[in-house]
């Protein structure tokens, strides 16, 4: 088999989910988090599968007004990462599904 450079590598592949690209990761290793038009799309594993999350732009602002209104999206989740990572992993132990499974405000009221 060739390389070929304008083919997509096969470890990862592009699907399209409620209009928001998502990442698949192949060998199971979460992607960074980044930033999309509807929020900030990250990676949690709960036993051993790994499910992709996002936490919408107006939760990433309301999360921001709590602490420092200056940082941008991707800071603050960075800022929150691990309770908004925490949040995704108990929505998900409590089978709540989604694709990607939508961390929204209401869960850090």
């Amino acid at each position: 088999m060739t390389w070929q450079p304008d083919k997509i590598s096969s470890k990862h592949h592009l699907t399209l989910r409620n209009r928001i690209i998502v990442e698949t990761m192949m060998d199971n290793v979460p992607a960074a988090p980044r930033l999309t038009n509807a929020g900030v799309l990250f990676s949690v594993v709960v036993e051993f599968q790994q499910y992709q999350c996002l936490v919408p732009r107006a939760t990433l602002s309301n999360l921001s007004h709590s602490t420092d209104p200056k940082l941008d999206l991707l800071g603050t989740y960075r800022a929150f990462q691990s309770k908004i990572e925490g949040v995704a992993r108990r929505l998900i132990g409590a089978g709540i599904v989604g694709q990607p499974l939508i961390v929204g405000s209401g869960y850090f009221q």
